[in-house]
């Protein structure tokens, strides 16, 4: 098994990444909006399909907040850390070409990706 090196994000990059999965999921919910016909909006398949770019700005929410929580804490709690970032940065991971990918969160995401 291939371990990479594991660095400690900073707060910053953990909030900018944060927003950032969570403005390309608000975009992907508008892109399905704008793309599915109006009269199929309130049918079950189309209500369920919305629940994914919402799940996923959602988790990434969920995972920052909590990352930050370890990272300003007194005692941070490694193995959290090291799960907390890995999610978020798997709620990032559809967006990794993005030009937008924040820079603190790039050379993650490219390890990722060779993993």
């Amino acid at each position: 098994m291939t371990t990479t090196a594991f660095r400690v994000p900073a707060a910053d990059t953990v909030r900018e990444l944060a927003a950032f999965v969570q403005a390309r999921a608000a975009e992907g919910e508008q892109l399905l909006l704008r793309r599915v016909p109006a009269e199929q909006h309130d049918t079950p398949d189309f209500t369920e399909l919305l629940r994914i770019p919402r799940a996923l700005g959602l988790a990434a929410e969920i995972a920052a907040y909590e990352l930050e929580g370890e990272l300003l804490a007194d005692r941070p709690d490694a193995d959290a850390v090291r799960l907390l970032w890995r999610t978020l940065l798997n709620t990032a991971q559809p967006f990794h070409a993005h030009p937008d990918v924040p820079a603190g969160a790039r050379e993650a995401l490219a390890a990722v990706d060779g993993m």
